[in-house]
């Protein structure tokens, strides 16, 4: 994973004004080579406040630790997001439907902190997760070749086996276009937050 995530950082630069991006991008896990990417900005939900509390108060299994890829099957055809904004995301997975599901993936290596000078400006740290199993947490929908994702949400998972106490960091769409799982080829996320 440490060599993909290199591969990736060397490929594809981002333009300075794009801060805490996070990266969609398909790639194939044999060659490592990275195919379509959509970069986007994150919004911290208020619910992530409750996050960083916790962890405040010593709480750390309330550290992010997962990522919910969130899937159509349309065989392809790009999905228009929901409208969002920082109030009930946690709720809103609890309740998705309409054809929607997520994928529930904990992280696959430990986040990268990238730490700045004196000034403690832009210092982020990474995250990383890449599409795994054939079902939706939610609804069970299958997760195939006819699948795109088009969004996802940083999420605490305090608990692996009770998703009810998962908590909602941030979340982001595509907004333009979405990712198909193509036949051999995972879908990866970088997720960076800043701390300044």
């Amino acid at each position: 994973m440490h060599e993909l995530l290199r591969r990736f950082h060397e490929t594809y630069h981002t333009a300075e004004d794009m801060s805490c991006p996070v990266r969609f991008f398909s790639y194939d896990p044999l060659s490592k080579i990275i195919h379509k990417v959509i970069e986007r900005k994150n919004l911290i939900v208020f619910s992530g406040a409750d996050i960083l509390a916790r962890l405040l108060a010593n709480q750390s299994k309330y550290a992010p630790g997962g990522m919910y890829m969130e899937f159509k099957n349309t065989g392809g055809s790009s999905v228009t997001p929901p409208s969002y904004d920082r109030s009930n995301a946690t709720e809103y997975y609890q309740a998705l439907a309409g054809g929607a599901d997520f994928l529930r993936i904990p992280l696959q290596i430990t986040p990268l902190l990238s730490a700045s000078g004196s000034n403690y400006r832009n210092n982020q740290v990474t995250f990383f997760a890449t599409t795994q199993g054939v079902a939706g947490a939610k609804n069970a929908l299958a997760f195939n070749t006819s699948s795109v994702v088009y969004g996802a949400a940083l999420v605490a998972i305090p608990e692996l086996d009770d998703i009810s106490q998962d908590v909602v960091f941030s979340r982001v769409y595509t907004e333009i276009g979405s990712i198909q799982k193509a036949t051999g080829h995972e879908i990866g996320v970088t997720w960076t937050i800043q701390c300044s």
